[in-house]
């Protein structure tokens, strides 16, 4: 037992024993079972009441309404001291003033109905021993105040303290003021402190002293009705509540003015339940310091702190459970949560993190592990919202709302997001990616609103953003003069969700050494710049991708600085400036199952610039320009094009553009459509070169204005060349090559336009086929080397100007070539209009033979392209032929070998129908159904059709063209109720 250290005018006054009032004054005795002294305690006496007085159980009571003093109390192991007998106004009042240690200690029981005041104790103020109880009743009050050494506390617990609460709402009070050492402590593994009253702790001035402290297995508990003051805690590096063990808050804790330290530091189990309240304010460092296990079911907040809100250190966890609440606020405050641990906002939780206006101020910092099932809110943070760094884990399930911070989230860590984060009105950028930062996103995210110049939604350097199938992803209104929607610089972006741009001030996408992937849906709706700007590194759509961009005021996509770009989706690009640029030898693929269409754009649909490269093996489609003026081109190429696929343009309205310009080098295997362009030209080929592959095919129509193809450069064809219903078919002034492969058709629809203005060389190689339909006026040529078929179909003939070579088969059907106006050296078989009647015996004019190379006509002649009907013997030796039956004809056919083709029917025309021009037959078939084609006695007039006819099938017929033979026409009109079968192949000029 502690025995009382002695100081001058004080003496030892001792209970003799049993029960009895403090006021009787033979109760007491100047030795410890000694006789009364017939006194009772003054301020100078230091009373020690304890079974060594009696041997028995001791209880002493201070009558109500009666003042004791004492210099100390000692209230022995099986002594009880009463200070009151009930809840009175009448209060007893025990004093204690200057004790020479401890002001009030107890091994015992005491039990305070009115006042228990201590002040300046060099002690602790109460001193509850292992076995003590401290019973402060409803309406009582302990009041401690001033003790003078800044080691010792207010009050010092190792038993039991409980401080009440009646049912008249009167509680009990603790009250601790102006203490140099720590206002209350509890510690050792038998404390125990209940609180369902007040406690109110203030001013604690110097040392390492704290407001509250619980230690040593202790309990602290402070129930629902309770409330804790914790106030001005002064001295440097210490906390208002310091928990190293259990501390359980049902009630109301305030921590409020802590010059230099924590407000509540936690080593241990902090527990707020349901109905607890915990504020920590005014602090200087730390709100909330969590080194242990912290559960929260209440509300727990912390605001106007200079550094952190809550610091979850290493090691620790903090679990917000449903129902419970955490709410940071401060002007000045760095941090609104630091961890560096765990930290779980559960289901059904809230997390409110807001005013930090301090330019530095993260709302969350997280280093470790930080997990939301419940409600995060971030309001008006002047830095970011949240900063996840270092190996941090941030899994995210609720909702996270931030609005009105300079940044929404910066990243350096991992952050996976299964449920619904919305980003509004930041001053800079609503996420921030980098140091190899990952943002997974497998729920929503809406990021909204930014003014700044250059403040972007997403701002990604060395990072990886991974949209996943569940994934959303929802950017608007990103306003800045050179905001983009998502900037990346050595970043990886993956999207198999769905990711929306819309209201971005400049680019929706930029890419800077950076890999795009696209498995689903992404989307851009109205950007001020760009829509994908993209250099270096690689971008790729897959096959299940959709890209679609509207309304760019420049560029929907630009292919940048040695940039992959591989599309195997859909991409739509509509309302656009300009569609796709690739330059500084990038290279776009368009796989054989993807797609890609342009369309209402304003300048070009496709620009390549030097060294660049667009493989198409898909569809490629462009329509529909909207620039009524110069310069559109539904493609411009100054690098390189293989196309294997289908590359479809039209409607290229530029009044001088072109719907495809050719610089460089055009390689095509598949299919290029150009359709209705009011242009200069269809086909602009600047000094390139064009290469069209057997396998390909190039179909030039409709165009309102010039030529269907304006050629500087090389064009080399391989495979079909089809130009047809066109104002003049080619201005060929680079070398045009018809490989033996190729099929060329030049048919323009205009009368006084050329289907040929050759101003170089055109050579039309082996079994090369060219084809001059039905509208030329003019076949200009400074060279024509033919080695194959050209077949000249005019309407209006006039003259060849320049030099033919044929050591192939010209069949020219209308007279074109006319010998007084250019050179035709001829070793082949030429075959023009006959001169005159024919007339037995009279040389045939029309048929030219040289050394033949192959090309060799049978010597009988016919009145029928199927050759059934004789109309005569040609002579090749004389050139003569004898008629059949005949005196004069309008034409005759004839039947010619070549190396390419075993037979092939030509048709020579009198001189006579030329110059009458050739009839425009409209022939109707008479034939019933599943009839052969090729019956000539089954059309009217007798005769099968040729290029020269408008062919017409009427309701009801069905004919077919059998065993792959070849049918030709003008035109054919296959009317309602008809049908036509084709096992070979039909040839139509005009349409």
């Amino acid at each position: 037992m502690f025995s009382l250290v002695h100081i001058a005018n004080a003496q030892n006054l001792y209970w003799r024993g049993g029960t009895g009032q403090w006021t009787d004054n033979t109760n007491w005795s100047t030795t410890a079972g000694g006789s009364s002294c017939t006194c009772i305690p003054t301020s100078t006496d230091n009373v020690i009441i304890n079974e060594i007085s009696g041997g028995a159980a001791e209880q002493v009571t201070i009558p109500n309404n009666f003042t004791a003093v004492a210099k100390s109390v000692e209230v022995g192991t099986n002594a009880t001291l009463h200070v009151g007998s009930s809840v009175t106004l009448l209060k007893a009042q025990l004093n204690i003033e200057d004790p020479p240690q401890r002001g009030a200690d107890i091994y015992g029981t005491v039990r305070v109905y009115g006042n228990l005041a201590i002040r300046d104790a060099p002690g602790s103020g109460v001193f509850v021993r292992v076995d003590g109880f401290l019973d402060i009743r409803a309406n009582a009050l302990v009041d401690i105040r001033k003790n003078n050494n800044s080691n010792k506390n207010g009050l010092f617990n190792k038993g039991r303290v409980l401080i009440r609460r009646n049912n008249l709402n009167q509680n009990g009070r603790l009250s601790v003021f102006d203490i140099t050492g720590t206002g209350i402590t509890n510690t050792s593994p038998t404390a125990d402190f209940t609180n369902r009253g007040e406690i109110h702790v203030e001013k604690i001035n110097t040392g390492t002293n704290h407001g509250i402290l619980n230690q040593s297995d202790a309990v602290f508990f402070n129930d629902t009705t309770g409330t804790i003051l914790v106030k001005n805690v002064i001295p440097s590096n210490v906390s208002g509540i310091y928990n190293s063990n259990e501390f359980t808050n049902a009630g109301m804790i305030t921590v409020d003015g802590i010059t230099d330290g924590r407000g509540i530091s936690n080593l241990s189990n902090f527990n707020n339940h349901g109905t607890g309240n915990v504020l920590a304010k005014n602090v200087s460092i730390v709100g909330i310091s969590n080194l242990g296990f912290i559960q929260n079911y209440g509300n727990i907040e912390t605001k106007d702190y200079s550094d952190i809100g809550l610091q979850n250190s290493t090691g620790s966890v903090f679990n917000n459970w449903a129902g419970g609440t955490y709410i940071s606020s401060s002007t000045n405050g760095s941090t609104g949560i630091f961890n560096s641990s765990t930290f779980n906002n559960r289901a059904g939780s809230n997390l409110i993190i807001q005013n930090m206006n301090s330019a530095s101020a993260n709302g969350i910092r997280n280093f470790d592990d930080f997990s939301n099932d419940g409600n995060i809110t971030l309001h008006n943070i002047a830095g970011s919202a949240v900063f996840n760094i270092g190996n941090a884990i941030f899994f995210n399930i609720g909702p996270i709302d931030i609005s009105e911070t300079a940044n929404g989230i910066r990243n350096k860590a991992s952050f996976t997001n299964h449920g619904l984060i919305n980003i509004d009105s930041c001053n800079s950028h609503h996420i921030s990616l980098s140091e190899h930062g990952q943002l997974n996103n497998l729920g929503e995210i809406y990021l909204n609103h930014t003014d700044g110049s250059t403040d972007h939604a997403i701002l990604m350097d060395s990072a990886s953003l991974i949209n996943t199938s569940s994934g959303e992803l929802y950017i608007s209104n990103i306003n800045g003069s050179n905001s983009d929607g998502i900037n990346a610089t050595a970043s990886t972006i993956s999207n198999s969700g769905t990711c929306i741009l819309t209201s971005i001030n400049a680019n929706g996408i930029k890419l800077k050494n950076s890999d795009l992937t696209n498995n689903q849906k992404l989307i851009m709706d109205g950007t001020g710049q760009n829509g994908i700007e993209a250099q270096g590194a690689t971008f790729s759509l897959n096959n299940s991708g959709d890209l679609k961009i509207f309304a760019t005021n420049n560029w929907a996509m630009i292919i940048d600085s040695n940039m992959t770009f591989h599309n195997s989706g859909n991409i739509e690009i509509d309302g656009v400036g300009e569609g796709i640029q690739l330059k500084n030898e990038s290279i776009a693929s368009n796989s054989s199952i993807a797609s890609i269409t342009i369309k209402n754009f304003f300048a070009r649909g496709i620009f390549i610039l030097s060294n660049s490269h667009l493989e198409n093996l898909g569809t490629l489609s462009l329509n529909n320009s909207i620039l009524q003026s110069d310069g559109t081109n539904g493609i411009y190429n100054d690098g390189y094009i293989t196309n294997h696929g289908d590359i479809l343009i039209n409607n290229i309205l530029g009044l001088n553009g072109t719907g495809f310009r050719n610089e460089d080098t055009l390689s095509n295997y598949g299919y290029l459509y150009i359709s209705s362009t009011l242009s200069s030209s269809i086909f602009q080929n600047e000094q390139g070169v064009i290469i069209n592959q057997s396998t390909g095919s190039m179909d030039i129509r409709e165009n309102q204005n010039s030529s269907a193809i304006f050629s500087f450069g090389d064009i080399t064809n391989h495979g079909v060349l089809d130009a047809r219903n066109i104002a003049a078919a080619c201005l060929n002034i680079g070398t045009l090559t018809n490989k033996s492969t190729g099929r060329i058709f030049f048919i323009p629809n205009q009368n006084n336009q050329p289907a040929l203005d050759n101003r170089n060389v055109m050579l039309n190689e082996g079994c090369g086929e060219i084809v001059f339909g039905s509208f030329i006026d003019n076949l200009v040529a400074a060279s024509i080397d033919n080695q194959g078929y050209i077949l000249l179909n005019a309407t209006n003939p006039s003259t060849i100007v320049g030099n033919v070579t044929n050591t192939g088969l010209i069949e020219d059907r209308k007279g074109s070539l006319k010998e007084d106006y250019l050179s035709i050296l001829n070793i082949g078989l030429l075959v023009h209009p006959l001169y005159g009647l024919f007339v037995l015996g009279v040389p045939a004019q029309g048929i030219l033979l040289g050394d033949q190379l192959g090309v060799n006509p049978d010597n009988q002649m016919y009145f029928d392209s199927l050759l059934t009907i004789p109309m005569g013997v040609y002579n090749p030796v004389t050139n003569t032929w004898v008629p059949n039956g005949f005196a004069s004809v309008d034409e005759i056919w004839l039947n010619v070998h070549t190396t390419c083709t075993p037979n092939r029917v030509v048709k020579i025309k009198l001189q006579s129908a030329i110059e009458g021009n050739c009839p425009s037959i409209s022939l109707e078939a008479t034939m019933e159904s599943d009839v052969d084609w090729f019956n000539p006695f089954l059309w009217s007039g007798d005769q099968v059709p040729t290029y020269c006819h408008d062919i017409v099938i009427p309701s009801g017929k069905f004919p077919t063209i059998f065993n792959n033979n070849i049918g030709y026409g003008q035109t054919i009109d296959i009317q309602l109720g008809a049908v036509l079968t084709i096992d070979g192949q039909l040839d139509i000029l005009s349409n």
